[in-house]
């Protein structure tokens, strides 16, 4: 009974996935967003978008981290829940003064499983695609995040070209 209350309790939100999708987009953003003017980014921008570039990678793949422990722990409470009412049924179904002929199925055995225990097996897969979607959305804030390392290190190799076009252009006037 205080496995069901559990189950029922965590089960799958989508708005709370929806807050927690929302608030790291959001928190993506104000990094990403941290040049304020795209058409002339002064390298003070761009020194603090660097700076800051290291900070949230490490933050972004410790979350991953976490999410992927947290499923791996789901799935783990799931099959070790799914193996102890598979037995149960199993030595109910198939007793051993019972013909191995006679006997139900892996399968049936798994369906019985899922029938007779429906709400917990459902609070379970919830659980894990909860987590699951958790880490796959934060493996692609890193894949994210490392596209806007590009951007920032092309945008440094444009201020360097600028810089010495810059540079090059004034020592040719100062020449004159």
């Amino acid at each position: 009974m205080e496995e069901q209350v559990a189950i029922r309790e965590k089960r799958f939100n989508e708005k709370e996935f929806m807050e927690f999708v929302s608030e790291q987009i959001d928190k993506f953003k104000n990094h990403a967003g941290i040049i304020r003017n795209p058409d002339a980014v002064t390298i003070a921008d761009l020194n603090h978008s660097l700076s800051e570039y290291s900070v949230v990678m490490s933050t972004l793949l410790s979350l991953q981290a976490l999410a992927h422990i947290e499923a791996r722990k789901h799935k783990e409470r799931f099959e070790d829940w799914f193996s102890e009412k598979y037995l149960m049924i199993r030595n109910r179904e198939n007793p051993k003064e019972l013909s191995g002929m006679k006997w139900a199925s892996q399968k049936e055995l798994e369906r019985m499983v899922r029938v007779e225990y429906n709400f917990e097996y459902k609070g379970f897969r919830d659980l894990m695609d909860m987590a699951e979607l958790r880490e796959t959305f934060l493996g692609r804030m890193v894949d994210a995040w490392r596209n806007h390392q590009f951007i920032l290190n092309q945008l440094c190799k444009n201020i360097q070209t600028e810089v010495m076009i810059t540079s090059s252009g004034l020592s040719k006037t100062a020449g004159d």
